[in-house]
């Protein structure tokens, strides 16, 4: 199975993460898919109010989770998928970036400590992990159910521990991360066909004042750097546009004018154009 993730964006952004070797992560919340960052928490608390158990969700996973914000980026496994053409790049032709998924999994998000792989690693608020995305209701169930049995035990261990500060900071981190990681990667199943692999990085609220904004419509957003090595991009498809031949050559010349042999890693889509 191939271990390259896809990203697609247009020319300004591939640019950018060319020349600054970063990508940007965005605010779950202001994703495309209307139900990001409810859709794991509903599940949740519908499962905790027919335990008759509401007061654990709201004393500790409403109250844990009220100062977090996630960011995430997102990539698909599938390259040259008509879908995400029209979904993510522009009319006039758009880019998709394929990455070496174990690369991105050692990087740092700029300003964070975190050393992140698989396993979930927590520091100094912080939380950063690569995960796909998961699409089907019943193994969102079974997760919800897991979820909900576990906090129970730890809701009942932390208050009997309140004389031990150390368990109980153990207790919120390992919370904090079980929690954020299903946050940001329960998705609709009306998404499936894009075949979503997430990076995120869930961090204290108050550290939103800290960062850049910038305009994506008419809207603003925050955003986080996310480093990448040299060698983590590993192939880019060209998607559907007029003159795609042209666009080919002048990519070319780019990555040799920066000493990078372009041989095989340029792409062209094999979906037909048709200007309308």
């Amino acid at each position: 199975m191939s271990d390259i993730v896809y990203h697609y964006t247009d020319l300004n952004a591939l640019h950018g993460i060319l020349e600054n070797k970063v990508i940007w992560l965005n605010n779950i919340q202001l994703m495309n898919d209307s139900t990001e960052n409810s859709l794991f928490f509903g599940k949740l608390k519908k499962r905790f109010e027919k335990l008759n158990m509401e007061e654990i969700y709201a004393s500790g996973v409403e109250k844990a989770f009220k100062n977090i914000d996630t960011y995430c980026t997102s990539f698909s496994k599938k390259p040259d998928l008509l879908s995400q053409w029209r979904g993510y790049t522009p009319n006039e032709g758009g880019y998709c970036i394929g990455f070496d998924r174990s690369k991105l999994k050692r990087r740092l998000v700029k300003g964070n400590k975190n050393t992140g792989d698989d396993k979930n690693r927590h520091l100094g608020g912080h939380v950063s992990f690569i995960y796909d995305c998961l699409y089907d209701e019943e193994e969102q169930n079974v997760i919800v159910n897991n979820v909900v049995d576990e906090l129970i035990k730890l809701h009942n261990l932390y208050r009997s521990q309140e004389n031990n500060s150390d368990l109980r900071d153990i207790i919120h981190i390992n919370t904090f991360i079980d929690l954020s990681v299903h946050q940001a990667t329960f998705k609709n199943k009306h998404f499936c066909e894009e075949d979503e692999v997430r990076y995120v990085f869930s961090l204290d609220k108050p550290d939103i004042q800290e960062k850049p904004f910038f305009r994506a419509g008419n809207i603003l957003k925050s955003y986080y750097e996310l480093s990448i090595p040299d060698d983590a991009i590993k192939e880019i498809y060209i998607g559907p546009c007029e003159n795609i031949e042209l666009k080919k050559l002048s990519l070319e010349h780019y990555f040799r004018c920066s000493n990078i042999d372009p041989t095989d890693m340029i792409k062209l889509s094999e979906i037909p154009f048709r200007n309308t």
